[in-house]
Formats: C-alpha cells, structure tokens, sequence
C-alpha cells in the first residue's frame, strides 16, 4: 500500500467505504462503473469504462488488497472500495513498465 494511503487512512479513520464502482474481470482488466452502469446491472453483464490509463491501473493494483473475510478491496485514499469481481481470485497480470522488467502480479 503506498505511503500516501497509509497517511490518509491515520488523518481520517472514519470514511465509509463504498461499492459498486469498480470491478476486476477475469482478465484482469478493471472497470469503472458510474451510476447508469450499476442501474444497467450486476458486474459483468453491465460492465462499465474499462480502464485504460495505466498510472492509475497501476495506482489501484499497489492498493488492491484482500481482506481476512475474503472480501477485495481498493484502498483510495481513507475510503475503502469493494471491488466487484468476475472471478474468484487468484488472477494473474503482466505488469510491464517501461525501464523496468515485467513483473506477475497476483490480484
């Protein structure tokens, strides 16, 4: 988890956390789901804006962690996001930066 996030979570403790606004596919590829697309539907039939801006893909997977009760969450800042998933983990991502070796991730 980035340092940025850990000092969020300490400055406010308090911040509900949300769901519904974004999902993992079983490709690994994240979507953002505004409200239309939650009205449309459950994930994956109703998909949503599958993201495609890599700074923050990356940003979500440093921050993408699972919970004792098997729950997956993205910590934004002091909010927790629930993450909607295709399929049950583990998911398996190349991640390729530029000036650096891929590396795998697990999701």
């Amino acid at each position: 988890m980035d340092d940025m996030v850990r000092a969020a979570l300490k400055k406010w403790p308090n911040v509900p956390a949300c769901t519904g606004w974004l999902a993992l596919d079983a490709r690994g590829d994240w979507y953002m789901r505004d409200d239309r697309t939650q009205a449309a539907g459950a994930f994956p039939l109703a998909k949503g804006s599958r993201t495609e801006h890599r700074q923050l893909r990356e940003f979500i997977e440093r921050n993408y962690e699972g919970s004792p009760d098997g729950a997956w969450f993205f910590q934004n800042g002091p909010q927790r996001q629930y993450v909607g998933l295709e399929a049950a983990p583990p998911g398996w991502r190349l991640a390729e930066r530029p000036g650096a070796a891929p590396q795998v991730r697990s999701h």
